[in-house]
C-alpha cells in the first residue's frame, strides 16, 4: 500500500494519498509494526503540509520523528527533520527551520551527501528569505552539485529555485 501512496502523493492527489496513508497507519498500529507506522506517518504529515494543513501535518510529522529516533536509523531521522523544516519554512518560521536542518547536519552520516546537500537546500532557502542572496546561491549550488551526480530527482526542484529565486535576484 505504501509505494501506490506515494505514487499518488507525487501525481498531486494528496487528498487521496492522505486517506490511503490513514488507512495504511491504521493497519500498521493494529499490527504493531513500527517502521512501517513511522513512515506512514511522515507521508501523512507530507501530504497534510501539501494541502496547508499545517496543524495536522506538524502533529504528524513530529509523531512520526520520535518513532524514527526510537528506530535509531539516522537517515529516517535526517528525512524526518527534512520534512519537519520544510514544514517550518512554509510557515516563515525561519529560526525553526534552520534549527531542523542544522539537527539534519548532525545526525546525517557522513557517506549519505543527499541528506547532507538536502539540509544545505534548506539552509539556502531560508538565507534567500533573509536576503543574503551570496550565501543562498553557495549552498544552492552545491547542493544542486551534490544531487545532480548523484542523480537524485530533488535536484530539478534546487534547479528550479536557484533560477527563480537566487539567480534572479542578481
Amino acid at each position: 500500500m505504501c509505494k501506490r501512496d506515494s505514487l499518488v502523493g507525487e501525481q498531486g492527489n494528496y487528498a487521496q494519498a492522505e486517506k490511503y496513508f490513514e488507512q495504511g497507519l491504521t493497519i500498521a498500529r493494529q499490527i504493531a509494526n513500527i517502521e512501517w507506522e513511522s513512515l506512514l506517518l511522515l507521508n501523512l504529515g507530507v501530504s497534510l503540509q501539501k494541502q496547508t494543513k499545517f496543524i495536522q501535518a506538524e502533529k504528524y510529522l513530529k509523531q512520526g520523528l520520535d518513532l524514527v529516533i526510537q528506530i535509531g536509523i539516522p537517515q529516517m531521522v535526517s528525512n524526518a527533520l527534512y520534512e519537519l523544516g520544510n514544514l517550518y519554512l512554509n510557515q516563515l518560521l525561519l529560526q525553526i527551520a534552520e534549527e531542523h536542518f542544522n539537527k539534519m547536519l548532525n545526525v546525517t552520516p557522513e557517506g549519505n551527501q543527499d541528506l547532507i546537500a538536502l539540509a544545505q537546500y534548506g539552509i539556502a532557502r531560508i538565507a534567500a528569505i533573509q536576503g543574503k542572496l551570496s550565501e543562498a546561491q553557495t549552498l544552492g549550488e552545491t547542493s544542486l552539485a551534490t544531487l545532480k551526480a548523484m542523480g537524485n530527482r530533488n535536484a530539478i526542484d534546487v534547479r528550479n529555485w536557484l533560477d527563480s529565486a537566487v539567480k534572479s535576484k542578481y
